[in-house]
C-alpha cells in the first residue's frame, strides 16, 4: 500500500477538514485516536516521559465515531476484548512491564482528551495507556476510492481501487503524565469486490470482518517490532527518557483486572 504523509497541525479545524477527505460513494467507520484525545485545544507536551520501571500498562479501545456507536461497528465487544488481551499479552512479555489492565471501553469518554487519561491513571494506577483505534472505509461506487487516514503521527493518504474495503488498525503508546507518545504500531489491509457483489450487504460484511482480521494480525506484527524498537530508543537515547527503576512489590498495587 502506498501511503504519502502529509503535515498536519492537530487542531479542531484540521481535523474537521481531513475528515471529510475521504471520497463520495464510500462508507466510513472509525474510532479515532486523534479525535478522541485532540478534539479540543491540547497544549503540546513538552516534559520528559518519566518511566517507572517496571511500568503499569493498561489497554483499551478508543469510543467508536460512527453513528449508533459500538452497535453499528465493525468489531463486537467480544472482538475488542480479544484484541486487548493479545495487545496485553505483546507487553506481559517484557521484562520491563510489572501489570497489564485490560480497561473496558465504557470507562473512557468520546473524545474524552487526556483529561480522560488522566481519570484512567487514577483509576486503574496505569503509567503508560495503549490506545487502540481503527478506521474503515468501503467504496459503494464505480470511483477509485482516495482516503486519508488521520493518525497521532499526522494524515496519511491513501490511493486505492473502486469496490474496495481498506481497513488500519493501530496502538498508540502514551505516557499519560507526560502526555507523550512513546511509539505506535498500525496495521493495514486491502481487499476489494466485483463490482456486482459490492452491491450486497453480505459481500460487505464479510470483507469488513476480513478487513479488520487482517488489520489486527499486522499491527501485531508491527506492535512487536515498535517494542523491540522502543527498548533499545530507552537504552540509546538516555536524554530522551528518564528512567526511575524501582522495587515492583514496594509499589501499591491496585487490584489487577482478569482478562
Amino acid at each position: 500500500m502506498s501511503m504519502h504523509r502529509m503535515a498536519v497541525a492537530l487542531t479542531p479545524l484540521s481535523l474537521l477538514m481531513l475528515a471529510a477527505c475521504a471520497s463520495g460513494g464510500a462508507t466510513r467507520r472509525n474510532a479515532s485516536v486523534v479525535q478522541y484525545l485532540y478534539s479540543k485545544d491540547v497544549a503540546p507536551a513538552t516534559a520528559t516521559p518519566t518511566l517507572r520501571l517496571p511500568l503499569t500498562v493498561g489497554v483499551a479501545f478508543v469510543p467508536d465515531d460512527v453513528p449508533g456507536g459500538a452497535h453499528a461497528a465493525p468489531l463486537s465487544e467480544t472482538t475488542r476484548v480479544e484484541v486487548l488481551r493479545r495487545v496485553a499479552g505483546r507487553f506481559r512479555a517484557r521484562s520491563f512491564v510489572r501489570r497489564i489492565e485490560v480497561i473496558p471501553t465504557a470507562y473512557l469518554t468520546p473524545r474524552g482528551g487526556f483529561d480522560n487519561l488522566d481519570r484512567l491513571r487514577a483509576m486503574f494506577g496505569v503509567d503508560v495507556v495503549v490506545l487502540v483505534s481503527y478506521d474503515q472505509v468501503q467504496s459503494e461506487s464505480d470511483r477509485k476510492l482516495a482516503v486519508t487516514y488521520l493518525t497521532v503521527a499526522g494524515a496519511f493518504l491513501v490511493h486505492g481501487q473502486k469496490n474496495e474495503t481498506r481497513t488500519m488498525v493501530d496502538a498508540a503508546v502514551f505516557d499519560v503524565a507526560s502526555r507523550r507518545l512513546l511509539f505506535r504500531a498500525p496495521g493495514v489491509s486491502s481487499l476489494q469486490s466485483g463490482a456486482a457483489a459490492v452491491e450486497s450487504d453480505g459481500v460487505q460484511r464479510r470483507d469488513a470482518d476480513r478487513g479488520m482480521r487482517q488489520a489486527v494480525e499486522d499491527m501485531m506484527k508491527q506492535l512487536e517490532v515498535a517494542l523491540d524498537e522502543f527498548t533499545q530508543r530507552v537504552k540509546d537515547e538516555p536524554t530522551s527518557f528518564s528512567v526511575v527503576r524501582g522495587d515492583a512489590d514496594a509499589r501499591a498495587t491496585p487490584p489487577a483486572s482478569q482478562p
